[in-house]
């Protein structure tokens, strides 16, 4: 009887950190929802009344702001070899409008403490997206223009990456509307993979 209670006793501990991506949710740092806060869920708010995903077995949680749009909230969970935990997240404002896109952050769980895990994310740049007729080294050498879109996984560890580009830099005198159009139907993405001995992602 005692060398039962002694391995429920020592076991206890591992089984409660063991926490699930749902549990995990409520933790996000209150900066990433100052974007649009997901964690509202009085009567008229965005959580509320949009659409939400939870798949615990997949450690991911999302939310739509309605069955037409894709997912305006994204949250999963990566793993390292070591057993490290990682949380990358994708949000934006509620009230999506013009060329105010996702913004990322990515978080390593250090003992209950959220720290900043940069290094975990490529550094994006147009000219590595697109090589044709050096539009992507234009885009680069312009700046302001160009943002990165990154579609978190609910299944696997790939990460899908587009470039997005705001139709201003036409208005605004940089590119020409056939250069534009030309960025447009390139259609610039990459997929990253998680290298989980490195704690990063890699193309």
């Amino acid at each position: 009887m005692i060398r039962y209670a002694l391995f429920f006793l020592l076991a206890l501990p591992v089984f409660l950190s063991a926490q699930s991506i749902s549990e995990l949710f409520q933790q996000i740092p209150d900066s990433v929802m100052q974007i649009c806060d997901w964690r509202d869920t009085s009567k008229n708010s965005m959580a509320n009344t949009g659409i939400k995903m939870l798949d615990i077995k997949n450690g991911f949680i999302g939310f739509q702001r309605n069955k037409e749009e894709g997912f305006f909230f994204q949250a999963a969970l990566f793993k390292g070899s070591k057993g490290e935990k990682f949380v990358l997240i994708r949000n934006q404002a509620c009230e999506h409008c013009c060329c105010e896109e996702p913004k990322t952050f990515f978080y390593q769980i250090i003992k209950g403490k959220w720290q900043k895990a940069e290094k975990g994310l490529p550094i994006f740049r147009a000219s590595d997206f697109i090589q044709h007729e050096g539009l992507g080294q234009k885009l680069e050498n312009i700046g302001g223009y160009v943002d990165f879109k990154i579609d978190i996984p609910r299944y696997g560890t790939s990460l899908k990456v587009k470039m997005l580009i705001c139709d201003y830099v036409v208005e605004d005198g940089h590119l020409d509307p056939d250069e534009y159009e030309k960025l447009l139907k390139l259609n610039a993405e990459q997929t990253y993979l998680w290298d989980k001995k490195q704690n990063r992602f890699v193309k």
